[in-house]
């Protein structure tokens, strides 16, 4: 048996929450389509909750889907509060570090030609 640091066992494979519910029968459990009502709930509160701190248009189009609204809830195990403060904190990165720009701006190649020299 190969061990890990400090001559500990390798921790086992620990199943993701997604992958318990795919074998249940239930993926894409807390997707768009397969929510739910309690999912569902926590999603329009966090709309309304973004909305209120004017850190999300409803559109249309809407400034943020609802996938990637759903990831941040996900992450935050359905609990709206934790969703909204990761939420904010993306949003504040983004633009401290004009991320958007970055987008619109990006040279394909050149980023192609940086991406091989860092993982190398």
């Amino acid at each position: 048996m190969t061990t890990d640091y400090e001559g500990s066992a390798p921790a086992g494979r620990v199943q993701s929450s997604s992958s318990a519910s795919q074998q249940a029968g239930m993926f894409p459990n807390g997707h768009l389509g397969h929510l739910s009502a309690a999912q569902e709930e926590a999603l329009e509160r966090f709309r309304a909750a973004l909305l209120d701190k004017k850190l999300w248009r409803p559109g249309p189009p809407p400034s943020h889907d609802d996938q990637t609204l759903l990831r941040y809830l996900r992450a935050r195990r359905w609990i709206v509060d934790d969703a909204l403060a990761q939420f904010k904190d993306t949003e504040e990165w983004r633009a401290a570090n004009n991320i958007d720009t970055l987008y619109r701006t990006i040279e394909l190649d050149a980023y192609e030609q940086s991406r091989r020299l860092v993982s190398r």
